[in-house]
C-alpha cells in the first residue's frame, strides 16, 4: 500500500510479481531473473524499504540477479547447433 500511495506504482507492481524470496537473519533476499525488473528493483531499494518499515518490519534488502533459463525451444536448438556445428542455418 506504501509504494502505491506514494505514487511507485511500477515498484508496487514488480514487487507484486516478486516470487522467490526469503528471509534470512534479517535480511530479505529477493532473486529476480528478468534484467529489467532487477534494475527497476535495485533502483527502488530505498523505496521498497520504507514500504517494509511502514508495515514494522525492519530487514535489510539484497538483490539477486538469476541466470536466465533457456527456454524448451532455446534448448532444442542449441542441441542442434551443437550436433550440426555450421550446417545448422535458423531463419526467424
Amino acid at each position: 500500500m506504501y509504494l502505491r500511495e506514494n505514487h511507485q506504482v511500477a515498484l508496487y507492481v514488480a514487487c507484486g510479481d516478486l516470487n522467490d524470496m526469503q528471509i534470512d537473519n534479517g535480511v530479505l533476499k529477493i532473486y529476480i531473473e528478468d534484467s529489467t525488473m532487477f534494475t527497476l528493483l535495485n533502483d527502488g531499494k530505498k523505496e521498497i524499504h520504507r514500504a517494509l518499515s511502514w508495515q514494522g518490519l525492519d530487514l535489510d534488502i539484497q538483490l539477486y540477479q538469476k541466470e536466465k533459463k533457456l527456454s524448451k525451444s532455446e534448448e532444442d536448438i542449441q542441441v542442434l547447433k551443437d550436433i550440426f556445428k555450421d550446417k545448422l542455418s535458423i531463419n526467424n
